[in-house]
């Protein structure tokens, strides 16, 4: 096998990566296509094969007006629809020219400057049947509590509505190679459930089209493509983006790919999450297989369907876990008063740590003590790693990686001791630092691959491309040196639970300070004064800390309790605020928090108090507030976000749930339901306020 550079290999990746997939001059052969002027009154470019559709030859169409091909019923009807719509629109059911008396749909979007129209037939339709199989399916994937289930549910309920050889479900890591996590098969058809694929296969070209068509449909992989004519547009000179379309002809890498995979027909519907693109629905078909468009368009809604439900899970879970930090954090406030030592602190509530990060061991450095639970690095390695930390990293955000072998500390932490880590910092002053450390042991797994994942450069009329991979063949890697990932949620509670942990050791320093320094009066004040600082407030917004803004909370019940006044919380967090870290990066994200929390302060009435609750999320205490009253402050924080401009990151928003007291009823159940009712609020569609039941 020849060798090439590493110039020439680069430069074969990027031709790759440039390949115009959305804009081939081509279409399938599955309908045909006019493309109009943006008024409707010229016809511009036509597929090839319009005679066999329309009845009208291509000269015929471009010397007439739309009207003689499409018919003067449907330009009026394109007119009115384009007006008002600016995405897809589809017209069923049309008799186009008597060329044909089979039923067509018509499916029209703007280009540019320019309104295409694809034309394919309807078909034999049963719609009552098609609907019948959609409910049953819909109420089938409300039936799901894992989403392991429902993803079976979902590529049974595809290939039930759509009769594919081959239905899986795909997803993406965070490098874009997919994983099989779903399927099911017609008898003699080879599974790919649980294989890999590696991210060339899926350029990043064609994944950003189904953020702009989450649908992509091919009948026949071998057949022809029909051309355009004119080749390019006669009034821009530019080809014709067919992005939002389903006739958009198959690049021939891709049918090559498809041929090396024994691969006849497709259909692949995108899974979108909360950052984008999540997976596909990927449908194979062995021999060409023509899917009318009420069935694919059945498969579209059926895969929303489970989207909504996969998110709902998602939503559940998060809570479950977000409770379950919750408790652990009100069992570690509960032994403030005790004033115990940081050690006493990890030696009594490490092992439940343990059980909620999935954790094989926890360690703490914190001042001059060293605290070791479960399997951990010994004493003098943990130092190091803080030391580490504490040079390279910010004071305010935590570290984590599930591969330390590829870090610095790989050379402190081998294999056997660990694989994960994931610390966060206790800040204690300017000067002293302590950290928080859970480690995860490795995880070996073994990876199997449709293929060896492995780019295969060719030389093509004197150029080297890279080629589609000719064998799929199971190809099996053993994956070691990692633990399992560490989930955005874990980063957040991990957090929270550093933040408590440090006002708990700062209030049991501060003790000890005054039974120690009780001669030493100056050097008390000014500790107290630091510590008292750093227990009350937040060191990266300068609001109230969870600490204070509880303190608050309490004597304000006990108040209405004594009084019988109101007393209403809100708890918000920021709307997608993982994105803005990821997009931007932490020190963005902490410049956001700043301005919010001012920008919130500003806002309140002078006898209400803000906190920040932990992470993006943050509580607001309000004194005399009925339930009309605390709509009415939610809704004026709202607007009061939606007016500030967060430099590059633009506009932020906010999700809110209110809570009005209860006599008799606790701190935790008060702010239990304002967190409901603010998921609530995130379920509704965020940048919005709900109140608690």
């Amino acid at each position: 096998m020849p060798t090439y550079s590493e110039e020439e290999l680069t430069e074969a990746l990027a031709e790759c990566a440039r390949e115009p997939v959305h804009i081939p001059g081509a279409i399938q052969p599955a309908g045909c296509l006019v493309s109009l002027n943006a008024d409707l009154t010229r016809v511009l470019q036509v597929s090839s094969n319009l005679q066999e559709f329309l009845g009208i030859s291509v000269d015929e169409a471009l010397s007439h007006p739309p009207a003689h091909s499409l018919g003067e019923a449907l330009i009026t009807r394109l007119g009115t629809r384009l007006a008002a719509d600016t995405g897809q629109i589809v017209l069923d059911d049309l008799q186009l020219s008597a060329g044909t008396d089979e039923r067509c749909r018509a499916t029209a979007y703007r280009s540019g400057s320019r309104v295409v129209v694809e034309i394919e037939l309807l078909g034999p339709l049963d719609e009552l049947e098609i609907l019948t199989t959609v409910g049953h399916w819909q109420t089938c994937l409300a039936a799901q509590d894992s989403e392991a289930e429902l993803l079976q549910v979902l590529v049974e309920g595809v290939r039930a509505l759509t009769q594919y050889d081959r239905v899986m479900v795909y997803s993406f890591d965070a490098e874009w190679n997919g994983q099989v996590k779903a399927e099911c098969l017609s008898d003699g058809i080879d599974s790919l459930l649980g294989h890999r694929f590696p991210a060339s296969d899926i350029p990043s070209q064609v994944r950003a089209l189904y953020d702009i068509n989450p649908v992509r449909s091919i009948p026949d992989a071998k057949a022809k493509a029909l051309s355009l004519v004119p080749e390019q547009c006669p009034q821009s000179g530019e080809p014709l983006d067919l992005s939002v379309g389903n006739l958009r002809a198959v690049s021939p890498v891709h049918q090559e790919y498809l041929h090396n995979m024994g691969v006849a027909g497709t259909l692949s519907v995108a899974i979108q999450g909360d950052d984008g693109l999540w997976g596909l629905v990927a449908c194979h078909a062995m021999s060409p297989r023509t899917l009318s468009p009420a069935s694919r368009d059945a498969a579209h809604l059926l895969v929303q369907m489970a989207i909504q439900r996969f998110q709902r899970l998602r939503l559940m879970s998060q809570q479950r876990f977000r409770q379950r930090v919750q408790e652990t954090r009100v069992l570690l406030s509960e032994t403030r008063e005790e004033l115990l030592g940081a050690d006493d602190l990890v030696q009594r509530h490490g092992h439940d740590w343990l059980t909620l990060f999935q954790a094989s061991g926890v360690g703490m450095v914190y001042a001059d003590t060293v605290s070791r639970v479960g399997k951990v690095p010994d004493a003098d390695m943990l130092k190091r790693v803080a030391a580490w930390l504490g040079e390279s990293q910010s004071r305010a955000i935590a570290w984590h990686s599930n591969v330390l072998g590829q870090t610095p500390l790989g050379e402190w932490v081998p294999p056997q001791c660990s694989c994960g880590l994931l610390a966060v910092p206790l800040s204690v002053d300017v000067d002293r630092q302590g950290w928080l450390m859970l480690f995860r042991e490795e995880r070996r797994e073994t990876s199997r691959w449709a293929g060896r994942p492995e780019d295969i450069p060719e030389k093509k009329n004197g150029r080297l491309v890279m080629s589609p991979r000719r064998s799929f063949e199971v190809w099996q890697q053993e994956l070691t040196g990692h633990s399992a990932p560490w989930q955005e949620a874990e980063v957040l509670a991990a957090q929270d639970l550093g933040e408590d942990l440090a006002i708990a050791a700062s209030a049991s320093e501060i003790f000890n300070l005054n039974e120690t320094l009780y001669q030493e009066r100056q050097a008390l004040a000014e500790a107290n004064r630091r510590l008292e600082h750093l227990a009350l407030t937040d060191p990266l917004t300068q609001i109230w800390n969870r600490y204070r803004i509880e303190m608050a909370l309490e004597a304000e019940l006990n108040a209405a309790a004594r009084y019988g006044r109101d007393v209403s919380v809100l708890l918000f967090d920021i709307d997608q605020f993982k994105s803005v870290n990821d997009r931007f990066g932490h020190e963005v994200g902490d410049r956001v928090l700043i301005l919010l929390a001012q920008t919130v302060w500003e806002a309140l009435r002078s006898c209400d108090a803000v906190g920040r609750w932990g992470g993006e999320e943050f509580l607001v205490l309000c004194t005399g507030c009925t339930d009309e009253d605390v709509m009415g402050l939610a809704s004026r924080l709202l607007k009061a976000v939606s007016e500030v401009d967060f430099e590059e990151v633009g506009q932020v928003t906010v999700s809110i749930g209110a809570a009005c007291w209860k006599p008799g009823e606790s701190q935790t159940d008060l702010i239990r339901r304002a967190d409901k009712a603010m998921y609530r609020a995130k379920q509704g569609g965020r940048n919005r306020a709900e109140k608690s039941e």
